[in-house]
C-alpha cells in the first residue's frame, strides 16, 4: 500500500469515527471529542 492509498484509506474511515458504533465507549472521552472538533465532525 503507498501512502497515498493509506492517507485516503484513513480519511475514508476517519468520516466514520463520529457514528462508528464500536467507538461508542469513546465519546465522552475528553480527547475524542477534541480530535472530532478538529476534523469538524459532529460530537
Amino acid at each position: 500500500m503507498t501512502r497515498q492509498t493509506g492517507t485516503q484509506l484513513g480519511a475514508y474511515w476517519a468520516s466514520w469515527f463520529a457514528v462508528a458504533a464500536a467507538l461508542d465507549e469513546l465519546r465522552d472521552e475528553p480527547r475524542f471529542k477534541a480530535m472530532l472538533k478538529r476534523m469538524n465532525l459532529p460530537e
